[in-house]
């Protein structure tokens, strides 16, 4: 009998080894290194699989990313480690190179995250970060009907286009036609990011 795989948790301290963060003047998503001498610095995130990294986007839109762990490890390293099981906005794959976002998805096992969550997160991508979509692909493991798309299982789509079609948050999602953008309060971020991982 093979032993329950056990996922492994991120604490704060751990958690912030494996934050993306963006710079729009250099538009480029960057990751603090660690040097020898103690300090750190800032250097171009580029994902170490041709398929992508693991990512986690908590409410506050901070994004997470790592190499995705594989079964047969000790302690499996899953989307769910990087909040510790805790909500989060979306969760999927994501290539990036050199700093510059080529893909992203919704494709999770543990929170199995909607179309909608993968819309908000697009949306904000472009809304809140600023970031051009025209060079950044997708991929919707829901797979929902498109008009005027074929859609086949593993299709990839342009992401600004896919956003454009597919619209943005509903108002049932907490979002609001009439209030402050949802990606802008927390609050609605929280109502949007209500995904749990499941065990």
């Amino acid at each position: 009998m093979q032993p329950e795989k056990v996922v492994r948790y991120f604490d704060d301290v751990e958690r912030l080894r494996h934050l993306l963060v963006f710079y729009a003047q250099r538009r480029l998503w960057c990751k603090k290194q660690q040097h020898r001498d103690g300090s750190q610095r800032e250097v171009p995130y580029s994902t170490s699989h041709l398929s992508g990294d693991s990512y986690a986007v908590d409410v506050d839109l901070n994004i997470y990313s790592r190499p995705y762990q594989n079964e047969g490890d000790d302690l499996a390293i899953h989307h769910s480690s990087y909040l510790a099981g805790k909500a989060v906005l979306c969760a999927g794959m994501i290539i990036i190179d050199d700093g510059k976002l080529l893909h992203i998805d919704n494709e999770s096992g543990h929170y199995k995250p909607s179309t909608s969550n993968l819309l908000n997160l697009l949306a904000a991508l472009r809304l809140e970060h600023q970031i051009p979509l025209a060079n950044v692909t997708t991929k919707d493991v829901v797979l929902p009907n498109l008009d005027g798309m074929s859609v086949l299982p593993l299709m990839y789509f342009p992401a600004a286009r896919y956003l454009a079609q597919r619209g943005q948050m509903s108002e049932e999602d907490g979002g609001s036609k009439d209030s402050t953008p949802w990606w802008e309060d927390r609050a609605a971020r929280c109502v949007a990011g209500n995904l749990r991982a499941d065990s």
